[in-house]
């Protein structure tokens, strides 16, 4: 099927406070994220509605240990964030969610 490559998405989203503080006087409250998604990949099936998005986060860090599911949780919020935008824009989740570290040329599935 046909595929679109969307890179560099800038966002703003208003965003549950205490799911990126941990401080009990966030609570209730909500922060305004702004940020840049990576890239988005989007894939259509031979029916339209058949629609698979792809979110890919690209990371240059150094994952000492070779242990990347361990590093990647320190993003859980991060994309979380990330999938949310995608909901709003596409109106579903995404179907898959990777980061992609640069200097290993490896991604890694959340």
């Amino acid at each position: 099927g046909a595929q679109r490559i969307i890179r560099e998405i800038p966002f703003a989203l208003d965003y549950p406070s205490d799911e990126l503080f941990s401080e009990p006087h966030f609570a209730g409250n909500i922060t305004t994220v702004q940020g840049v998604i990576d890239c988005i990949l989007v894939s259509r099936g031979e029916d339209a509605s058949d629609e698979r998005i792809i979110l890919i986060d690209y990371k240059s860090d150094r994952v000492e240990d070779g242990d990347f599911a361990s590093h990647s949780r320190r993003y859980d919020v991060q994309l979380r964030i990330y999938s949310e935008v995608c909901r709003r824009i596409f109106g579903k989740y995404p179907d898959k969610t990777l980061l992609y570290y640069l200097r290993y040329g490896r991604e890694f599935l959340i």
